[in-house]
C-alpha cells in the first residue's frame, strides 16, 4: 500500500537528484526509505533503496552503491510497477558500469516493455533512453525513435529535449552531421521550452557546432560567438564554478574552428588552444576522450593553415 508522506520524501528527493545534487540527494533518500519501511510501503522502499544505489553510483562509490541495489532486488515485487521499474533501471545502470553491455541492454528491453504494458509510460522513455545508449550502433537509432514517440505520446517535453539530443550525439558519432544538426535544432527547441540556462548553453553549442561540421556557417556564426560569451560570464560570476570553466573551453573551441573556417587562422588557433587548456585542465581526458581526438586533428591544420 502507497504511503503518501513516503512518496511525498521521495519526490523531493528525486527533485534534489535532477538538480544533479547528488551528495545532498543521498539524506533525502534515507528519509524517504526510512518512512516507506516504517509504512510497509514497498514500491516506495524499492525506489528509495534503487536510487540509493544510483547517487553512490553517480558519486564514484559503486562497490558501496552495490549494497543497496542488492536490497532494492530484495524488496523490488513485479507486482508493484514503480518499485520494480526503477530498479530495473538501477540495475541496469550498474551493469552497464561494469561493461556488461549485453547485460544492460537486456535489462532496458525488459523495463520498456515492462513499463508500456503495465501503464508507467515515463518509466519506458527513461528505459528507451538506455537502452540507445547501451545498443550496438546499429541498434541506437530504432530505440532513440523510441523513446521520441513514446515521450511525444506522454507529452513530456522535458524528456524530448534529452531524447533529441541523444538523437543527434548518435547521428555525430558516425559522422553525420547534417542529420546531427536536425537533432539538435529540435533538442534546442524543447530544451528553451523546459531547461536551465545551462541546457540552453549546451544545445546552442552542440546546435552551432554541428552547423559548423555540416557546412552551414550561417547558423553556426550566429550561435557559436554567443555561445562563449555566456559561458565567460559564467565563469565571470562564478569563477570556482568547474563547469563553466568547461564550457568556456568547449565554447572557445568552438569558436576557434570557425574563425579558421573563415579564414581567420591565427585568431581560430588561439582559441583553440585556449580552449584545449581549459578542457585537459578539467580533465577531459578521462571523462570525454573522443573530443579532445577530434580535437587535436583541428588544431594541426589551423596552425598548418597559420
Amino acid at each position: 500500500m502507497s504511503d503518501p508522506q513516503a512518496r511525498e520524501r521521495l519526490e523531493q528527493a528525486d527533485q534534489t537528484f535532477r538538480k544533479r545534487a547528488y551528495a545532498e540527494a543521498i539524506p533525502a533518500y534515507e528519509q524517504a526509505l526510512e518512512r516507506a519501511r516504517a509504512a510497509r510501503d514497498r514500491s516506495t522502499e524499492a525506489e528509495a533503496l534503487a536510487q540509493l544505489a544510483r547517487m553512490y553510483s553517480l558519486t564514484e562509490r559503486l562497490e558501496e552503491g552495490r549494497v543497496w541495489l542488492q536490497q532494492a532486488g530484495e524488496v523490488a515485487d513485479p507486482a508493484l510497477p514503480l518499485g520494480w521499474t526503477r530498479y530495473l533501471g538501477v540495475r541496469g545502470i550498474y551493469e552497464r558500469e561494469s561493461g556488461d553491455q549485453r547485460r544492460a541492454l537486456a535489462t532496458f528491453v525488459e523495463m520498456y516493455d515492462y513499463a508500456l504494458s503495465h501503464e508507467v509510460p515515463q518509466r519506458g522513455i527513461d528505459a528507451a533512453h538506455h537502452a540507445a545508449i547501451v545498443a550496438p550502433p546499429a541498434e541506437q537509432l530504432a530505440w532513440a525513435r523510441k523513446g521520441i514517440a513514446a515521450a511525444e505520446q506522454a507529452q513530456d517535453e522535458g524528456w524530448l529535449a534529452v531524447l533529441w539530443n541523444n538523437l543527434g550525439a548518435s547521428h555525430e558519432d558516425a559522422g553525420r552531421w547534417a542529420d546531427a544538426a536536425q537533432a539538435y535544432a529540435e533538442a534546442k527547441r524543447y530544451h528553451y521550452r523546459t531547461g536551465s540556462d545551462r541546457a540552453k548553453l549546451a544545445a546552442d553549442w552542440a546546435l552551432g557546432r554541428a552547423s559548423l561540421r555540416a557546412g552551414e556557417l550561417a547558423l553556426a556564426q550566429e550561435l557559436l560567438p554567443d555561445v562563449l560569451t555566456r559561458a565567460q560570464a559564467w565563469r565571470e560570476r562564478e569563477p570556482e564554478q568547474k563547469e563553466a570553466r568547461e564550457w568556456v573551453g568547449f565554447g572557445a573551441c568552438a569558436l576557434g574552428e570557425l574563425r579558421v573556417r573563415e579564414g581567420r587562422a591565427s585568431e581560430g588557433l588561439e582559441l583553440l588552444r585556449e580552449g584545449r587548456a581549459l578542457l585537459v585542465a578539467a580533465g577531459v581526458e578521462s571523462w570525454w576522450p573522443a573530443f579532445l581526438a577530434d580535437l587535436d586533428p583541428v588544431i594541426e591544420r589551423a596552425a598548418a593553415a597559420d
